[in-house]
Formats: C-alpha cells, structure tokens, sequence
C-alpha cells in the first residue's frame, strides 16, 4: 500500500473520530450562573427534590415538569430576582391533578415558602406570560 493511500485512509478515520467526539458533547450548564442560558429552564430532578430555574426575557409559554416526588409532606420555596415585566402563575398538583398550591407573581420575591401537606406534588406547572426575571422554585419532600 502506498504512503499516499495510508494518508488519506488515517485523516479518514481522524476526521470521522473527530466528528464523533463533537456531535456526542452535551452542553453543560452552570446552575449557578443565571447571567446565561436566556429562556433555557435548568431542571435538577432527584427522588426527594425537584428545582427549576430559568433565566427569562420577555418569554410566554406554559409549561408541565414531572417532580416525581413521592411524599405526602413537602415544601415549596420560590425565588424571583431581577424582576422586570409580567407574570408567572406556579401551579403544584399531584397525579390526579388535585392543586395543592398556586401563586400569581408579578414582582421580586425572596423564599417565599410553603407547605404543602396530605398529597405527593407530583407535577409542578408554570405559565408565563411576557415575563422577565430569574426564576427560581425548589420543592422538596419531609420525612
């Protein structure tokens, strides 16, 4: 085999590994930094926690996450910082979508908390409407 051909056989497999390596890479997110990802929720979702966070400007949407938390005591603390224009509505039901708590917010809020008891909130909705703001709502179960 001649040296050209093993040349163009090796930039081949090169340029192949190389596409690969940039097509498979996952954008990371800093949770933290709220001065980025403009109108991308950052969503943390464990077995006794679920946060949502988002970075808005200017956006209207309404939006159904899954909390998949299991208990029947927990708490809800909402965050709003940066408040500029509009609205959000916090909605929090379990599976059979009995509400156990909303909230109509139009201005910055610190740890404004809740408890919720007697059902699982098992499904957190969010509407927004021309809303701009640092978005922050963390629910958590007790035990």
């Amino acid at each position: 085999m001649d040296v050209s051909k093993i040349k163009i056989i090796s930039r081949f497999f090169i340029c192949t590994a190389l596409l690969f390596i940039i097509d498979c890479r996952n954008e990371v997110y800093d949770p933290n930094n709220r001065d980025s990802n403009i109108n991308e929720p950052i969503i943390l979702n464990y077995y006794n926690s679920f946060t949502f966070m988002i970075n808005a400007n200017n956006i209207t949407y309404y939006d159904v996450e899954n909390t998949n938390l299991e208990e029947p005591l927990s708490e809800i603390n909402i965050g709003i910082e940066n408040y500029k224009a509009g609205y959000v509505e916090i909605f929090v039901t379990n599976k059979n979508l009995v509400s156990l708590y909303s909230q109509k917010l139009t201005r910055n809020t610190e740890n404004l908390t809740s408890t919720l008891k007697g059902y699982s909130p098992e499904r957190l909705a969010i509407n927004f409407h021309n809303f701009t703001g640092n978005l922050k709502i963390v629910l958590s179960s007790s035990f």
